[in-house]
């Protein structure tokens, strides 16, 4: 049996976040695909409680924010940090220009006001005893330019290597690429992603919505997922390990790590060749 579904977030606190279940579909395995994704872009960008620490002093933003463009920020920016002797500005690229008339340090800031400040989200920030500074990178204003939808079900096909101090691995379903502005619809549909479930996972299916980072989205209205649940085929190779979900699944799982670590060893040969200069590349590829 297939089934087609419409859902919506509910808790105003977490429009990012679905939680529901389907049918059985009658067979071991099922495959579920979420075919549209719909929303208003009204993202929470910087939140109370976020922060800038400028020698070893927090500076705190006291309210909600969102649809902030480069000059709007930095005129909260001066305004929050008021007191600490730094004052920001813009270049002509419209990255943040710091300066003061004494030596400063920027210790430490939130993720969304890294975000927001071209800093990059997980590294150790290097602004340290200088009086006029320029960040090298222009910031966010609306998140990061892609968003992924995750689920608790399903095989981890993610695998975020920026992040400084693990990896992440997630269960991805859709991706949504720079294609949504502020206060106007998200519309994406889904035509890369779907995964092989066993049925009885059904029963407890999760959706997030996370940016590139994997980092919740606070999305101030709801969320909108159609579905679609169908019998899963499973390959020929499946059935020769019998009947049961747990030998599929096993299997799965295999081929899954079974990539991850190919890819593994792809990365670690890139990092090797990196750091060899020309002449001995030269040397090791010289006929004999």
């Amino acid at each position: 049996m297939s089934f087609e579904y419409t859902l919506a977030s509910k808790d105003e606190a977490r429009y990012n976040f679905i939680q529901t279940y389907f049918e059985n579909t009658g067979t071991d395995m099922a495959t579920m695909m979420v075919t549209s994704l719909t929303a208003n872009c009204c993202i929470k960008i910087l939140k109370v409680g976020d922060y800038i620490t400028i020698n070893e002093v927090k500076y705190e933003f006291a309210f909600d924010y969102t649809n902030l463009n480069y000059d709007t920020f930095v005129g909260l920016l001066n305004g929050v940090i008021n007191g600490s002797g730094v004052a920001c500005g813009l270049d002509y690229c419209n990255r943040i220009m710091l300066a003061s008339g004494v030596a400063f340090t920027i210790n430490n800031a939130s993720y969304n006001v890294r975000l927001l400040m071209g800093l990059h989200p997980f590294n150790e920030i290097d602004i340290k005893n200088v009086t006029n500074y320029t960040i090298g990178t222009v910031g966010f204003m609306l998140s990061t330019p892609v968003l992924y939808l995750t689920s608790n079900i399903g095989q981890k096909c993610y695998k975020n290597v920026q992040q400084a101090d693990n990896i992440q691995s997630m269960r991805i379903v859709m991706r949504i690429n720079n294609s949504f502005s502020a206060n106007y619809p998200i519309n994406a549909g889904n035509a890369e992603f779907h995964v092989l479930v066993a049925s009885n996972d059904l029963s407890n299916v999760e959706f997030m919505l996370v940016d590139a980072n994997m980092m919740e989205i606070n999305l101030l209205s709801p969320m909108y997922l159609s579905v679609s649940i169908k019998p899963g085929i499973v390959d020929e190779k499946l059935l020769t390990l019998g009947n049961g979900v747990a030998e599929t699944m096993h299997y799965i799982e295999r081929m899954k790590n079974n990539e991850i670590e190919r890819r593994d060893a792809e990365l670690r040969n890139y990092s090797i060749m990196s750091t060899l200069d020309s002449q001995t590349l030269s040397n090791m590829y010289k006929p004999v």
